[in-house]
């Protein structure tokens, strides 16, 4: 990407582009460029038979009559309650290795992302001009250093958005309104072909989509 931060088009053609050449290799990763933040994944938590019992307690209807309620909640304690022990750490023992084998699989999901991570920053900083580069080390300052070092793609995406884009000062309240109006004065120029005017129009709405705002629908 050439440097021009004057350009939100510029802006947003790297990110679309960028979207459609690193979802099928790295996921949902870069979702970051819209949300923020990087996706989360929550740790495995180990099941028991008691948690079974729950589950299906849990699943009586809502709807059904307190005396129905207690009824189903007698059927699921009696039936539980003919379990022979044996039967019970079968069940309870599969459970485990279960839970085992969801932390192996989280584990080595948790390291493909961290290595992700890395091949995702390598990718975006090598489509960036020489031009872009600079006005990212001017705007990191000492900070480009620990970048490099962590070569962190989310915070080199930050530093790219606020290098390359007029609409982000980094104040929230600003930028939310400078989003609100521009989108809100947007209106097809004199000359301007449908599709350059498609273009421009996308530039906005992307930029309220990436703040979190949401996007006016026709007529209002």
């Amino acid at each position: 990407m050439k440097y021009d931060n004057k350009s939100y088009a510029n802006f947003v053609r790297f990110e679309k582009e960028l979207e459609e050449t690193v979802g099928y290799e790295f996921g949902d990763l870069f979702g970051f460029a819209k949300t923020g933040m990087y996706p989360t994944s929550t740790v495995p938590i180990p099941r028991t038979v008691q948690t079974l019992i729950q589950e299906e307690k849990d699943a009586v209807p809502s709807t059904l009559s307190v005396a129905e309620r207690v009824k189903a909640m007698k059927a699921i304690d009696d039936k539980w309650a003919a379990v022979s022990k044996e039967q019970i750490d079968i069940m309870q023992e599969g459970l485990k290795e279960e839970w085992k084998a969801e932390l192996k699989s989280h584990s080595t999901e948790k390291l493909k992302r961290k290595q992700d991570k890395i091949k995702l920053y390598w990718l975006i900083r090598s489509l960036l001009s020489s031009e872009s580069l600079d006005a990212i080390k001017q705007h990191l300052l000492e900070k480009w250093n620990d970048l490099e070092a962590n070569q962190d793609p989310l915070t080199l995406w930050i530093a790219i958005k606020a290098t390359h884009t007029t609409y982000s000062t980094g104040i929230k309240e600003i930028d939310e309104s400078k989003a609100r109006k521009s989108y809100a004065m947007l209106k097809q120029y004199k000359g301007e072909t449908l599709t350059a005017f498609k273009d421009r129009m996308e530039v906005y709405v992307r930029s309220m989509e990436s703040l979190g705002l949401n996007v006016p629908t026709p007529g209002h």
